[in-house]
């Protein structure tokens, strides 16, 4: 039996490999293998720990006592993989992108690392990007679309002091505990991760999900306008919320930089090369003793543009639109309503 455990890295496609998972899980059952989810909430287990759901990964890794969430997981994967055994299912998939960091992974690895004993082949997937690119996706995600401080919008500069970048000691402790187990890829030269993740896994020809695509810069500059307005945190789910309903809102005005400001120059990305120089040489060496191509450092990041004011026009008359129309629409169920209630009371 084998245990396949994709550990990310996070912004390597791990999004889009899980929904990809879990779209295709009846026909990965079909062969004899099973998705575990991402907290393992796709699990047979009866008694469940309160971190086994979907978004379990807070109160796994970070909230509740590591001796307590060792043990359960522990007790999880033994009762899972002895089922898995008795069903005739050979193989057992696992994807969390909170395992690859050491602050989180020494929550998981020894108990991995028993079930290798034990019998189970455990097979650990990693996939790696470049730094300035994993930077530059960073920013997006957690600076403009999920504002994860406090205060206004901060431009790229400003969100990165203080935060270092340094993945290789995250992979030298899973390579030396899973040594030839560990398999490590290069992201920025696989062209569709979750496709080559479904060819490792042994189910080449299942369709595919893009999870994470990039919004055009109009969508962007609305989210960072949105995500300003508040002195707090905000989620990525508030605005993308607001957006999918058209709710109206007022949107008071602040200053504001234009998006090619906010973002990351190509100066600031290729400091991030520079900087982590020592651990891409590293990162590269795993990576060639692999049969992987090293990183390529040749192609720049295109930068994000602020949208032309015609662009920015069309996206907002299209929000305008989309809101008056359900305006008038609920303005005429509203009537209906109100005829069939006067009908009711005569």
């Amino acid at each position: 039996m084998k245990l396949i455990v994709h550990i990310g890295a996070g912004k390597t496609g791990s999004s889009s490999i899980q929904a990809t998972l879990e779209k295709n899980n009846k026909q990965i059952m079909a062969n004899n293998s099973k998705y575990l989810g991402i907290m393992l909430e796709n699990c047979s287990n009866i008694e469940r720990p309160e971190w086994q759901f979907r978004g379990g990964s807070d109160l796994f890794f970070v909230e509740l006592p590591r001796d307590e969430v060792e043990g359960q997981l522990a007790n999880v994967l033994a009762e899972e993989t002895q089922r898995a055994q008795k069903e005739g299912i050979d193989t057992l998939i696992w994807s969390n992108e909170w395992l690859f960091a050491s602050e989180h992974s020494e929550r998981a690895i020894k108990t991995l690392s028993d079930i290798q004993k034990s019998g189970i082949d455990v097979k650990i997937v990693c996939y790696i990007r470049r730094h300035d690119k994993w930077l530059n996706s960073a920013y997006l995600q957690w600076g403009l679309k999920h504002k994860t401080y406090s205060g206004r919008i901060q431009g790229f500069k400003q969100w990165r002091m203080g935060r270092k970048l340094n993945f290789f000691p995250d992979i030298e402790k899973w390579e030396k505990e899973f040594s030839k187990n560990f398999s490590l890829y290069n992201y920025d030269e696989i062209s569709d991760v979750s496709k080559h993740f479904l060819q490792l896994v042994g189910m080449e020809g299942l369709p595919t999900t893009n999870d994470n695509i990039s919004p055009p810069p109009e969508q962007i500059a609305a989210w960072v306008v949105y995500n300003n307005r508040f002195e707090g945190k905000v989620t990525a789910a508030r605005f993308q919320g607001l957006f999918n309903a058209i709710t109206h809102r007022h949107l008071p005005k602040y200053d504001l930089p234009t998006i090619n400001k906010l973002v990351p120059t190509s100066t600031d990305l290729e400091k991030i090369v520079a900087e982590n120089a020592d651990d891409i040489e590293k990162i590269d060496r795993l990576l060639i003793e692999r049969g992987q191509p090293p990183m390529s450092f040749d192609s720049s990041i295109k930068e994000i543009s602020h949208p032309d004011t015609w662009n920015m026009d069309q996206f907002t008359l299209s929000l305008l639109f989309s809101v008056a129309e359900q305006l008038m629409d609920s303005r005429k169920r509203l009537a209906e309503l109100e005829k069939k209630l006067d009908s009711i009371l005569k």
